[in-house]
């Protein structure tokens, strides 16, 4: 492996030692959440839910889109705006309107069958008393629920999904509630103790489609539908639990600034014009105005009160479901981040052994084989994942190697290495990388970094530098001793740009600073960058940073 890093008489680091163990965070202030919380959160779930109905009114209450691909159209505004037009009642008319969309609610089973079946579980669940839904609508929603038998996916393993994450989840919930609906007492005792198990070790080990707001968004519907219609009061209690510590680590990664990213599940561009202001649900372009965005805009006022998102979001707006004060405190303490480092623990590499020890009290050690190192600060932050045993970087998580993100925009980021896509390639792929504090230096694995430069105000390249800035911050990005070309887009799904090096092994440095540090002098930034010295070597690679990051020009010279 390469020695990425070098001693200085001022600092240094060694590649042997892990430097990161322990968790340092600035001091914030406590915010106090009044009695009043709930209400408000009840007055945004219905500003919500009538944004959802005016959308579905201006594309003309439709019920079925005319074109084949409706997958990404159809399933949520169609059905969320009748969901909320019927939980709502404001007009007569519009009551009618989601009336006739349960009455001839579309099935399509090549498109996501259990997600179809989990929104018309909670919709019949919700509305089954309701005297406005008619016998005809009743009936069809509970064709819809028992079109097929549902999925039955209990593995030795938790971990073991035998599908995606989140469709494990939803084919799990649909199996429960429709057996509730079928007084299948046998089925709702097997799949209740195994729904509480699987929430259970989502609440140790997290949620591994967490960094995709479409996905968990998905999770976030299911823990929904189980806290609101489980008919053990236990599993009502665990799924709430479920609720408060998903939405507790979305609030910590959001103050982080680490949440969602380029890196994240895209679809293609939207259909029919109905919000016309957004390409998708889980959108590069705007990812804050869909998937688990606007569950947070409900609970906590972060963020874009309109959806064009799947399930979860919906059905959270027609629960009972208020968050702790603590959690709403954490989500909303966003504007005390100071300057900081970030170190913490994390799955790596060895993520797999969950799969093969499961249930246990504690996680094997050995699962926890990355480290977490961020520099936090109001306009930026730069984060590594580094792995133990002598090797950097980490697989198959997000960020990948090392990550930059710009306050603002998640949109506006670098990623400084792509492990491969290929699953079992990327298994054991890895990064060498260090980093200390507003520097980053490493060494690539596939030549590829992500860069999406039309989000940023000012792009320069210069002497083998990229220079850009955006919203209080500047960086400086650099391919050692290999040319690189910019691929550009790959297609509508990925917005943002590629840069391919030559040489897929090259080492590469990303220097980052406040544009406050430079009292906003761009020019002056780039000077310094390339002022500094930097020396490949046939092992090694130094550079020399004169960074003026939060100390001024008086800062200390370091080498990496």
């Amino acid at each position: 492996m390469m020695n990425l890093i070098q001693k200085s008489l001022v600092r240094h680091m060694t590649c042997a030692i892990p430097f990161i163990t322990a968790c340092i965070c600035a001091a914030r202030p406590a915010i106090a959440v009044g009695d009043a919380a709930a209400g408000t959160v009840e007055e945004r779930k219905r500003e919500f839910l009538g944004r959802l109905v005016d959308d579905w009114a201006a594309a003309g209450y439709p019920i079925q889109w005319k074109h084949d691909e409706w997958k990404f159209d159809e399933i949520e505004p169609n059905w969320s705006g009748a969901l909320a037009a019927m939980y709502l009642k404001r007009k007569p008319d519009e009551v009618a309107k989601a009336d006739a969309f349960f009455s001839a609610m579309p099935l399509d089973e090549k498109i996501d069958p259990d997600m179809r079946v989990c929104e018309v579980i909670h919709s019949y669940y919700l509305l089954r008393d309701d005297p406005a839904l008619s016998s005809t609508a009743r009936r069809r929603l509970l064709d819809i629920i028992r079109f097929r038998p549902a999925p039955r996916r209990i593995n030795p393993s938790i971990w073991e999904f035998g599908a995606t994450e989140n469709h494990a989840f939803m084919g799990h919930v649909w199996c429960l509630l429709a057996a509730q609906l079928d007084r299948d007492k046998s089925t709702v005792a097997d799949m209740s103790r195994h729904i509480a198990l699987f929430i259970i070790e989502h609440i140790k080990k997290g949620w591994l489609e967490y960094n995709s707001p479409c996905y968990v968004e998905k999770e976030i519907g299911c823990l929904v539908m189980v806290a609101e219609w489980a008919e053990d009061p236990r599993l009502r209690q665990i799924a709430e639990l479920g609720l408060d510590i998903l939405f507790a680590e979305h609030a910590a990664l959001n103050l982080e600034g680490m949440l969602c990213g380029p890196a994240c599940r895209v679809y293609q561009p939207a259909h029919d014009g109905i919000l016309p202001d957004e390409l998708n649900h889980n959108s590069r372009r705007d990812a804050r105005c869909a998937g688990s965005y606007p569950c947070m805009y409900m609970l906590f006022g972060e963020g874009k009160p309109h959806n064009y998102g799947v399930l979860g979001a919906s059905l959270l707006a027609t629960s009972r479901y208020v968050p702790p004060k603590a959690v709403t405190a954490l989500a909303t303490a966003g504007a005390e981040r100071g300057c900081y480092e970030f170190k913490a623990r994390r799955p790596g590499r060895f993520h797999h052994l969950l799969r093969k020890k499961p249930g246990q009290t504690v996680p094997p050690p050995e699962v926890f084989s990355s480290r977490v190192y961020a520099w936090v600060t109001p306009d930026f932050v730069l984060g590594s994942f580094q792995e133990v045993e002598g090797r950097f970087g980490a697989a198959r998580a997000l960020p990948l190697t090392s990550v930059l993100r710009i306050s603002g925009n998640t949109r506006r980021a670098v990623y400084t290495d792509l492990v491969p896509p290929d699953r079992e390639v990327s298994a054991s792929a890895a990064v060498d990388c260090a980093q200390y504090k507003n520097v980053v230096i490493g060494r690539g694995t596939v030549g590829e970094a992500y860069l999406a430069k039309q989000e940023f105000d000012e792009v320069v390249e210069q002497q083998s530098w990229i220079f850009a800035r955006a919203n209080g911050a500047f960086f400086a990005y650099r391919v050692v001793g290999s040319a690189c070309t910019w691929m550009g887009a790959r297609g509508a799904s990925v917005l943002g740009d590629f840069i391919k090096f030559e040489n897929p092994q090259a080492p590469f440095v990303l220097e980052v600073a406040r544009a406050s540090d430079y009292a906003g002098d761009f020019a002056r930034f780039r000077a310094d960058v390339m002022n500094n010295l930097l020396k490949p070597e046939e092992n090694a690679v130094s550079y020399e940073s004169c960074s003026q990051a939060d100390a001024g020009p008086s800062a200390e010279r370091f080498t990496l």
